[in-house]
Formats: C-alpha cells, structure tokens, sequence
C-alpha cells in the first residue's frame, strides 16, 4: 500500500506541480508534435524512477508509466477536439 501511495503522490505532483498551465495549452495547440507533451511525460518517467528504483527488479514500470501516459494525454487532447467540434453533431 505504501508503494501506491508513493506512486500516487509522485502522479500528482507531475500532473499538477511539475506542469504548467502554458504547458497544458501548447499539448492542445500543437497535439502530438508538442514538445511540452513529451517533456511532461519525461517527468513523469523520472518521477517513477526515483520512486521505484528503490528496487531495481522494476526497471520496466517507468517505461510502461511513461508510455500509459502518453496514450492517455493523446486520448484526452484528440477527443476533446471531437467532443467540442460543431461538425459532429
């Protein structure tokens, strides 16, 4: 459980303390060629290292944190254009 919430802490503290708000608005602008998108992810890869490394055995966990989250950010920037374009209703 304390691993969770370490994990859960460092989450946050990439998604809220550690990213702009100009940050937010160039990953909407520029979509999947923002650099600001890659260095949020970066973050939170660092993030979860420092966090896991702790014990090596999971050396993987921040690579698939990195990459979750990539898809996830995409997923919530391409489908905030659909939800908010006139043309799809």
């Amino acid at each position: 459980m304390t691993l969770f919430l370490w994990l859960l802490s460092s989450h946050f503290i990439g998604d809220f303390l550690l990213q702009p708000k100009s940050w937010t608005v160039h990953k909407f602008n520029k979509k999947v060629l923002s650099s600001r998108l890659y260095f949020h992810i970066l973050i939170h890869g660092i993030l979860t290292s420092a966090v896991l490394f702790i014990n090596y055995t999971y050396w993987w966990v921040p690579i698939m944190i990195m990459f979750t989250h990539y898809l996830i950010d995409l997923g919530k920037i391409y489908l905030n254009e659909i939800i908010k374009s006139p043309s799809c209703l």
